[in-house]
């Protein structure tokens, strides 16, 4: 069982297999046509956005690189190129890290930025090119 749904502070758990498990990194791989899959990660590894990070890594030979949130959010980002790599955020995550140039900077560089959890909130803004992908509705 895997806990989901904490940022809408309704805690729920979902059960998966190993083959369930491995589906979703097959269809994220095929879909996003990337292989290996390589991903940055500041969301906890026993929440699911966090393991399916560590997942699509370990199934298709990515590199893994785990910060916590709060040193992104203060500026200590690593000296890495991260053009090849997904990050996963949540809402609020997302809208910290654009309220300061350095680390919207930093964000810009990824190939793709996975948003997850809540809705989100009128006045985060995204630009229609970017590479934004929501699990709750279209970004452009």
């Amino acid at each position: 069982m895997i806990p989901t749904g904490g940022s809408s502070g309704n805690v729920r758990f979902a059960i998966h297999t190993w083959n369930t498990l491995a589906a979703s990194v097959q269809g994220f791989q095929h879909y996003f046509e990337r292989q290996p899959i390589h991903a940055f990660c500041s969301l906890p590894l026993y929440h699911v956005s966090g393991l399916m990070q560590f997942l699509r890594c370990l199934i298709t030979g990515g590199n893994l690189v785990i910060s916590p949130f709060k040193a992104i959010e203060i500026g200590q980002i690593p000296d890495l190129d991260f053009s090849d790599f997904f990050i996963s955020l949540v809402p609020t995550q997302l809208q910290r890290l654009l309220n300061h140039p350095q680390q919207t900077q930093w964000l810009a560089q990824f190939h793709t930025v996975l948003l997850g959890g809540l809705r989100l909130g009128q006045n985060c803004w995204i630009k229609p090119e970017s590479s934004i992908f929501s699990s709750h509705q279209p970004m452009a």
